[in-house]
């Protein structure tokens, strides 16, 4: 393997540790012996740390979701669920941010990364679930990426996000307690339910928790053609009315489909 051939992406997936165990090796040795390449490492350690610094995640994703927060309430409004079509929408420009953010700084690695590398001769997928769902809560000056069964309370302000290695249409609701369906994405009064793949996407709207009791279960629904927005919210109203189901039934949809979801529990 000639090391002036190897692609900066190869020896950025090296620093990451993602290749296959035999590549490792195999660069790890020349790097050894290769002042050249010695060079290119040093050079995008560099690199990967003024971008860190630069959009390091507790700085850009709080920030992203400040320009996103909910207007303050007053004492006495009905504090009641809105729709999430009465929430409000990121701006532009916040949303390019994230845009932005995703691109320059892979924070929120996806489980999929394709990588054709001409010099190594194979192309590496990384193992990992074809859907996954991911919600952040903002902590003051940071964001918390919540597991499944996280305990989190009313006003918590949380941002959606979700990953597709192969389906290009999808659907995010929510279940509450009370057994209320909130639409997550598309948003109203939009049908469009393209989305995109092979990397991490928050959707352009952030939500804010009310105090419904016990339980909000976010789901994820992809297809690889275009889903019923109406279908899919009337199958999560009936999986809501059976008590016994709502927090780990899947949604009855005809359209084949994969389906993936993530509880948190309510204080």
């Amino acid at each position: 393997m000639n090391a002036k051939r190897i692609p900066d992406i190869t020896l950025e997936r090296y620093l990451l540790n993602e290749l296959p165990s035999d590549r490792m090796e195999q660069i790890g040795k020349l790097i050894k012996s290769d002042l050249f390449l010695q060079k290119r490492i040093e050079g995008i350690n560099a690199s990967n740390g003024t971008i860190i610094h630069r959009y390091a995640p507790e700085s850009i994703v709080p920030r992203i979701l400040e320009r996103a927060s909910l207007p303050d309430r007053t004492p006495g409004k009905d504090r009641a669920k809105r729709p999430l079509w009465k929430l409000f929408l990121v701006p532009s420009l916040a949303a390019a941010a994230v845009v932005s953010f995703v691109l320059l700084f892979p924070l929120f690695r996806t489980g999929y990364d394709t990588v054709l590398d001409p010099y190594i001769n194979d192309v590496t997928r990384i193992k990992g679930p074809a859907i996954r769902l991911y919600i952040y809560r903002k902590r003051n000056t940071s964001a918390e990426l919540l597991a499944n069964n996280r305990r989190v309370r009313e006003k918590d302000l949380l941002q959606i996000a979700y990953y597709s290695a192969e389906d290009t249409h999808g659907i995010i609701l929510s279940i509450d307690g009370r057994g209320t369906v909130t639409l997550h994405y598309p948003v109203p009064p939009s049908s469009n339910t393209r989305i995109e793949k092979n990397r991490e996407i928050l959707i352009p709207s952030s939500y804010e928790l009310d105090d419904a009791p016990g339980f909000e279960r976010f789901i994820l629904v992809t297809s690889r053609t275009p889903l019923d927005v109406r279908a899919a919210y009337r199958a999560a109203e009936k999986l809501a009315k059976r008590r016994g189901s709502t927090k780990n039934g899947e949604l009855t949809i005809d359209t084949p489909c994969r389906q993936t979801s993530l509880v948190l529990l309510k204080d």
